[in-house]
C-alpha cells in the first residue's frame, strides 16, 4: 500500500469537501438515473465505482465539479464501467487552458470501444491484436479475404518496441465479417499527431500505453467504416476532445492562487446547488 499517496488524497479530500458533498447529493444520482434505463440499484453501485475511481487519484480531487459531473454523466451514456481492471474507461486530469482550472475527462479504452460496437452497433466480437516480431501473419485483401495471425510465444515478456502492427475483426449485422491492418509506421504517424504527444506530455497515453493505444487506434479506424452505429461515432468525437492545444500536461501546471481557489469552491457549490435543484 502507498502510504503516501493515500496520506495526500485524504488532504486534498478534506480540503475539497464540495467533492466528497456532491457524491452524497441526490441530485447528482437523479441526474444520472434520467439518462439511463439502469435499475436505482445499478445507479449506487455506479456511484461507488465512479468514487472509488476518483478518489484513486489526488489530481482528480482538484478538478472542477462540473467537470467531474459531466464525466460521471458521459460514462453513464457510454454504458461503460470507470473500474480500471476492465479497461473499458479511465478518468483522467486535464488542465484547460481556457477556463484556467484541470478538468476530469473520459478516456475510453480499446475495450470500452468493442463493448460500445457490440451494444450500441449491433456488431458481434469486435476484438483487436498485437502482431509481435517473430509472430506469423498473413493478410490477403480480395473476394475472400484472408487474416491469419499465428502468436509465438516466448520465454520472456513482450515490450511495445518490439511490436510491428496491429489489426481489428467486427462481425456486422448480416454476419460479415471485415477486418483493418495497420503496421508499426501508420501508428506512429497517427500517434505523433497527438496533441499530447506534441507538448511531449509524460502523461500521455502513448507514453505509457503504446500497446492499448495501438490496439485503440485500428479499431477506431474499423469502426469508421461502420455507418450504423451512431452511438460509437459520438463516443469517438467526445473521446478525443481534450487532446487539443487547449489542454496541456498538469505537470506544467502551477499552484493556483487564492483567489482563483476560492472561485472554483464557488463554482462547485453552484454546480451541486443546481443538482439539488433537480428532482
Amino acid at each position: 500500500m502507498n502510504t503516501e499517496k493515500n496520506t495526500n488524497v485524504t488532504q486534498i479530500a478534506k480540503e475539497n469537501p464540495e467533492i466528497k458533498e456532491l457524491f452524497k447529493t441526490p441530485g447528482f444520482s437523479n441526474s444520472l438515473t434520467k439518462r439511463t434505463s439502469a435499475k436505482r440499484e445499478e445507479i449506487i453501485h455506479f456511484i461507488k465505482f465512479f468514487e472509488s475511481a476518483i478518489y484513486k487519484n489526488p489530481k482528480l480531487l482538484e478538478c472542477s465539479t462540473q467537470s467531474i459531473i459531466t464525466a460521471a454523466q458521459n460514462l453513464i451514456d457510454y454504458e461503460l464501467s470507470p473500474l480500471e481492471p476492465l479497461g473499458q474507461a479511465y478518468l483522467i486530469p486535464k488542465y484547460n487552458k481556457k477556463i484556467g482550472a484541470l478538468e476530469c475527462k473520459v478516456h475510453i479504452g480499446w475495450r470500452g470501444l468493442c463493448a460500445m460496437a457490440a451494444k450500441r452497433g449491433g456488431l458481434k466480437s469486435p476484438t483487436t491484436g498485437v502482431i509481435y516480431i517473430g509472430d506469423g501473419f498473413r493478410c490477403v485483401r480480395g473476394l475472400q479475404s484472408i487474416l491469419e495471425h499465428e502468436i509465438v510465444l516466448e520465454g520472456n515478456a513482450r515490450t511495445d518496441d518490439e511490436i510491428i502492427g496491429v489489426y481489428a475483426i467486427v462481425t456486422l449485422k448480416n454476419g460479415e465479417k471485415i477486418f483493418e491492418v495497420m503496421g508499426r509506421g501508420e501508428i506512429e504517424d497517427i500517434k505523433n499527431l497527438s496533441e499530447s504527444v506534441k507538448n511531449n506530455d509524460g502523461n500521455s497515453p502513448w507514453f505509457k500505453f503504446f500497446g492499448e493505444m495501438a490496439r485503440k487506434t485500428v479499431l477506431r479506424r474499423l469502426l469508421k467504416y461502420v455507418n450504423d452505429c451512431p452511438g460509437v461515432a459520438y463516443a469517438l468525437e467526445k473521446d478525443t476532445e481534450y487532446d487539443t492545444k487547449d489542454y496541456v500536461d498538469i505537470s506544467e501546471v502551477q499552484k493556483p492562487s487564492e483567489s482563483k481557489m476560492l472561485t472554483s469552491k464557488i463554482r462547485a457549490q453552484k454546480s451541486i446547488e443546481n443538482l439539488s435543484g433537480e428532482k
